[in-house]
C-alpha cells in the first residue's frame, strides 16, 4: 500500500471516529469504528469474501426506552462507508417485528462482481431487541 493510501486510510478513520460525537436526541450513534481490510465469510459452505477497509456506522433513530431494562426501541440503521466509496448506497429496510442480523455481503458481492440483483434476504431476530 502506498504511502497516500496510508495516509488518506488514516485520515479517514479518525474521520470515521468523529462520526460519533453526532448524536442527538432524534438518533444515538452505537457505532463509529474504522474497520481494517479482512476476509470474512459471505454465505454458507464456507464462502468468503475480501472486504475492503470501511467506516463501520451503527446509529439508531427515534431512540426511546421499551420499560425492560437494557432495551429501547428504535429504528437501528448500519452504514460500512469504504475508503473508495463511490456513493451509493444499498438499503434494507423493513418494519414491524423486521430482522436485526441477516448477511447482505454475499448479496453485495455477486451484486458488484456478478451484476446480478441480491434475492430476498434471510435474517434471523433476537427476541426483545438484541440490537445489532
Amino acid at each position: 500500500m502506498s504511502s497516500q493510501a496510508l495516509a488518506d486510510e488514516d485520515d479517514s478513520g479518525k474521520a470515521c471516529e468523529s462520526l460519533a460525537a453526532l448524536s442527538t436526541q432524534v438518533f444515538r450513534v452505537d457505532t463509529s469504528q474504522w474497520v481494517e481490510a479482512s476476509i470474512q465469510p459471505a454465505e454458507p459452505g464456507g464462502a468468503t469474501a475480501e472486504v475492503p477497509s470501511h467506516c463501520l456506522f451503527r446509529v439508531v433513530m427515534d431512540p426511546r426506552p421499551s420499560g425492560i431494562e437494557g432495551v429501547s426501541y428504535g429504528t437501528g440503521i448500519e452504514l460500512r462507508l469504504p475508503l473508495d466509496w463511490n456513493g451509493r448506497l444499498l438499503f434494507r429496510g423493513g418494519g414491524g417485528q423486521s430482522t436485526d442480523r441477516f448477511d447482505m455481503l454475499a448479496a453485495i458481492q455477486q451484486w458488484v462482481e456478478k451484476g446480478q440483483a441480491p434475492d430476498p434476504f434471510r435474517g434471523t431476530l433476537e427476541p426483545f431487541g438484541g440490537g445489532f
